[in-house]
């Protein structure tokens, strides 16, 4: 068994998605495509783009005023995973939407179907299924 030291495991995760210290070497594995841009970008992004207010942000989603404050104010803050969903989520977008700026969650499905009981959201997933079969395929798709 081989023994390192703390600082050299923590630079390797820096560079590469590697369980800690399990498995050989050659099991390591590059990060090929590092995030485009932070939490924080997509926060400020969606808080100028649709002139967003504190308080309606700290009524919704029951997040203190200062994390907001931070994260408007201090260059390279971030929040918690809670937190960051529950942001993405008064958008009404995927924290995954929410990050890449995807404009197409501005309706507000994701957000929205997470209000309804199972039987409401059976029903609207019917009907969306419904409104897919009647379209048909789309041009390009098989």
């Amino acid at each position: 068994m081989k023994f390192c030291h703390a600082v050299d495991y923590a630079k390797r995760h820096t560079f590469a998605q590697v369980p800690i210290a399990t498995f050989p070497e050659k099991h390591v594995v590059g990060i090929d495509c590092p995030m485009e841009q932070t939490f924080r970008d997509a926060f400020l992004w969606h808080f100028e783009n649709q002139e967003t207010k504190i308080a309606d942000i700290v009524r919704a989603t029951g997040i203190s005023r200062d994390v907001i404050n931070k994260l408007l104010a201090r260059e390279g803050s971030s929040t918690s995973a809670e937190n960051a969903l529950l942001i993405s989520a008064y958008y009404g977008k995927t924290l995954e939407a929410f990050v890449k700026y995807k404009s197409r969650g501005d309706f507000g499905l994701p957000a929205l179907t997470e209000l309804l009981t199972d039987d409401e959201a059976s029903l609207v997933a019917a009907q969306v299924r419904g409104i897919l079969a009647q379209r048909g395929p789309r041009p390009g798709k098989k």
